[in-house]
């Protein structure tokens, strides 16, 4: 009986460990072929009314199109913190024509703001409704080519990343952030697969306000009991986590 019971338990521990090492695995997608023409307008109208994916803890919805030259993404955020995340701390789509998760070529859109806002401060003009942060992301993005270190990233407008087939914008729908985004790829004939990740930046945490007599305001509340701890909520002041996730998507052929 001894035996058995390490046995039961031995599986168990080994399901887990199972399960733990595959929770950062990339998500299996299949792309849909575009029977329609997709304006990159931040309105996602002129895509299907089904999606790929959800992705439960940051509440995005991803779906995923192609037709020969291109790969259509569009994502739709619902959590007002991942909404901040995506529009503060900058967002990049990683494309790996290779069907792995090489971060060799990405287009970062929108840019981060952490410089913005200081200097929105400083100039006492915040800019901080979401009409104001979205008209401000769209005229430039950033490519993003090579391997980290030896990395070129090259500022372009709009209109130059059109001559290079790529397109994006954001647009708000139902209480949805929407994102698109056109880009061209190259994927090999006998595995039509393409490897795309999703990151945000990240936010710093605001410094510490000095209180009197010593202390911070972040890490004090009322009567000086210290904040945090097991089981309690995080300070306010702490930024959202950053949102990452791979996905291997599988190129859908012409009809």
């Amino acid at each position: 009986m001894l035996g058995n019971g390490h046995g039961i338990l031995s599986f168990v521990l080994l399901l887990v460990v199972l399960s733990l090492l595959g929770c950062d695995d990339p998500v299996s997608l299949r792309s849909e072929w575009r029977t329609q023409p997709i304006i990159i307008d931040g309105n996602g109208t002129d895509w299907p009314e089904t999606y790929q994916f959800f992705e439960k803890e940051s509440k995005v919805l991803i779906s995923v199109m192609n037709d020969r030259d291109n790969i259509y993404v569009r994502l739709l955020l619902r959590s007002k913190a991942t909404q901040m995340m995506f529009l503060r701390a900058g967002f990049v789509t990683w494309i790996d024509d290779s069907g792995g998760s090489k971060k060799n070529f990405g287009v970062q859109f929108p840019l981060p703001k952490q410089n913005d806002m200081q200097r929105e401060l400083a100039d006492h003009k915040p800019r901080n409704s979401m009409q104001d942060v979205l008209e401000d992301s769209r005229h430039t993005l950033s490519v993003l080519k090579g391997p980290q270190g030896n990395r070129l990233v090259h500022t372009i407008s709009m209109n130059e990343a059109a001559e290079l087939g790529i397109y994006t914008c954001l647009g708000l729908e139902s209480g949805y952030l929407v994102y698109e985004l056109q880009v061209p790829y190259n994927a090999s004939a006998s595995d039509k697969t393409v490897g795309i990740g999703f990151e945000t930046g990240e936010l710093e945490r605001p410094a510490a306000k000095k209180r009197p007599g010593g202390g911070d305001e972040m890490a004090r509340g009322r009567g000086g009991q210290s904040r945090g701890g097991k089981g309690q909520r995080p300070s306010n002041n702490s930024p959202p986590e950053p949102f990452e996730m791979w996905a291997t998507v599988q190129l859908a052929d012409l009809p």
